[in-house]
C-alpha cells in the first residue's frame, strides 16, 4: 500500500486526527483542498509580511557590512598591507560584538 500523503499510519491515534475529519466532512462532498504549492505560497507570503522577518533582516545587514568592507579588501586587485587587514578583521569583529551585545540588551 502506498502511502501517498506521507502521513504515517499511527496518525490515527492522535488526538487531533477525528476533529480534523470532522472539520473535512463539514466543508461538504464538493470542496477541494489546497495543494502544497499554494500553501507554501501563504506560508512564504506570511513570513514576508511579517515585520519580525524583517526586522532580522535588518539585523544580518547590519552585522556582515562590517565582514562585507573586509572581503572587497581582500578580493582587491591590489594587494593591501597584512598589517592593514588584520586591522579590519579585528575593526570587524569588534563591530559585530558590540552589535549582538546591542540586540541582546533590547
Amino acid at each position: 500500500m502506498d502511502n501517498d500523503a506521507c502521513l504515517p499510519l499511527n496518525a490515527v491515534n492522535s488526538y487531533y486526527f477525528q476533529c480534523m475529519i470532522d472539520a473535512i466532512a463539514s466543508m461538504g462532498a464538493g470542496y477541494k483542498g489546497p495543494n502544497c504549492h499554494s500553501l507554501r505560497g501563504r506560508e512564504f507570503t506570511d513570513q514576508v509580511l511579517d515585520s519580525r522577518f524583517w526586522r532580522e533582516c535588518a539585523v544580518i545587514d547590519k552585522i556582515s557590512e562590517t565582514l562585507i568592507h573586509v572581503l572587497r579588501l581582500v578580493d582587491s586587485e591590489g594587494n593591501p598591507a597584512m598589517g592593514y587587514l588584520y586591522a579590519a578583521i579585528h575593526k570587524a569583529r569588534d563591530e559585530m560584538i558590540k552589535r549582538f551585545q546591542r540586540r541582546k540588551k533590547q
